[in-house]
């Protein structure tokens, strides 16, 4: 079932946005230039909005849908939702870089790896949608499953280091910003559930 071109510019608008919110991360991580900081901060308004215009255009349509176009419109709202949490996750892995005097002690190995695979679930929702295709649907859920594993490895490792760690404020902003990236995966997975749920007409956990 096609969308309303408005939701599906919208929400094609606001995937792209996302996706460049998690990218300008990934790069930050690699050389900290403020510059990219403030890329990631200054648009987080952008994402919001863009979030607002779905919902209202999708409350606006819910009136007179039919059964499956309104499982299709609250879907598209489920996964504007989860995609501005996934922005305001990256702020807020940005702003912990603020408490730090050096930056560049914050570094993890998993971190860009990680991030790419919420750039490749990203990537993959609008076809996921619009096509109904289930396999890739599980595939987007699929990655919290992978970035949990990630922060349970990353986790055990900061046990072990912070108790001889000459820096543990460095540390511990580390684990702040592996558990934001674990939840992006959470949000991964509520919209691969939710495009599940439209697909087969009921909720699926």
């Amino acid at each position: 079932m096609r969308l309303p071109k408005g939701i599906r510019d919208n929400l094609r608008f606001l995937l792209v946005e996302t996706g460049s919110q998690v990218e300008n991360l990934q790069t930050y991580f690699g050389n900290c230039e403020p510059s990219v900081a403030r890329r990631v901060l200054d648009r987080s308004g952008y994402a919001s909005n863009l979030k607002d215009r779905i919902h209202d255009s999708c409350y606006r349509d819910l009136g007179n849908a039919s059964p499956g176009k309104a499982a299709m419109l609250r879907t598209v709202q489920q996964i504007a939702t989860k995609l501005l949490w996934i922005s305001q996750l990256c702020g807020d892995c940005i702003r912990q870089f603020g408490y730090l005097d050096d930056p560049q002690r914050l570094c993890n190995r998993d971190f860009p790896g990680d991030l790419q695979q919420v750039i490749d679930a990203i990537g993959s929702i609008d076809s996921a949608l619009q096509q109904g295709d289930t396999q890739q649907a599980l595939r987007i859920g699929r990655t919290e499953r992978r970035l949990d594993r990630s922060f349970r490895k990353q986790l055990k490792q900061f046990s072990t280091r912070v108790k001889r760690s000459k820096h543990p404020r460095q540390l511990i902003s580390t684990m702040f910003v592996a558990q934001d990236i674990e939840q992006m995966g959470d949000a991964l997975l509520g919209i691969g559930e939710a495009i599940i749920s439209c697909n087969l007409g009921q909720p699926v956990d």
